[in-house]
């Protein structure tokens, strides 16, 4: 079965952490026939020598941006470049497990009815390797996705695949920064799509207290607002649903960076 893979690569990335990336894709038992990558902004030497080195072990197409547009538009584009039907999305810092297509590949023959999935995520700070790793867990069947889709993100979007005539007949990717996938599978789940988790972790995801700063701050709760009220406005979720939301989240998401990620990996991990 042939497939693309979809990453996006912002202009300020880590090189190292970019070479890490494209070196566990290649290093996979399954290697994509379809390696989609858009420079978000004109890159620094650096990035640029990791791309051209990779250029000759992988089918690299780089789509260059000569200006930063944000992840959701420079998805939006690599989406459409995509050759294949099956998609799968993965971040330019996040590292494969080497059988993580051939899992998930298995997965999509097992399952004809799915038309996108993910996996857990191992989150570390500083190494996969790390005895502090936490464990961030997704629903498994489509019902659960459905139900937990509207209180939390049902699919960790870097371990994500899809079916790429699905996301491109819900709207694509759109420019909603910070919620590019979850609207995306809202809308998908609104236009019939069935959706499904793997127990399995295939993806090792770099986390932290950094990560949890950008998941903070007064502008963030403002757009997570903004995403619930398209949420409600659509039919997704209740006013109800809507109350408890922002009564719950706003809060985590106005203290302090520290604070919130102790909460998320005593009550949100494993």
């Amino acid at each position: 079965m042939t497939f693309s893979v979809l990453v996006s690569v912002y202009h300020g990335e880590n090189p190292n952490f970019l070479c890490i990336c494209l070196d566990s894709i290649n290093q996979n038992t399954i290697i994509p026939d379809d390696v989609v990558i858009v420079m978000d902004g004109r890159p620094p030497p650096a990035l640029r020598q990791v791309l051209d080195r990779f250029s000759a072990l992988l089918p690299i197409r780089t789509i260059q941006l000569e200006n930063c547009i944000g992840l959701g538009p420079a998805l939006a584009i690599g989406l459409k470049a995509c050759c294949n039907e099956w998609v799968a999305r993965f971040d330019s810092d996040y590292i494969c497990a080497p059988d993580r297509f051939e899992k998930q590949l298995k997965y999509i023959r097992d399952n004809p009815g799915i038309d996108a999935f993910s996996t857990p995520l191992v989150e570390f700070t500083n190494s996969p390797d790390e005895d502090t790793v936490r464990l961030k867990k997704v629903p498994l069947l489509h019902d659960e996705i459905v139900d937990y889709a509207r209180w939390r993100n049902p699919l960790n979007h870097p371990s994500v695949m899809l079916r790429r005539s699905k996301a491109l007949q819900a709207g694509n990717y759109q420019d909603e920064p910070c919620f590019e996938d979850y609207s995306l599978w809202i809308r998908m789940l609104q236009n019939g799509a069935r959706f499904g988790n793997m127990e399995q972790p295939l993806v090792f995801a770099r986390a932290g207290k950094a990560l949890q700063s950008r998941r903070g701050g007064i502008a963030y709760a403002l757009r997570e607002i903004a995403m619930l009220r398209k949420m409600r406005s659509t039919g997704f979720i209740s006013s109800r649903d809507f109350c408890i939301s922002v009564a719950l989240k706003t809060p985590i998401r106005l203290i302090p960076a520290s604070l919130r990620h102790r909460f998320y990996n005593a009550a949100l991990r494993t």
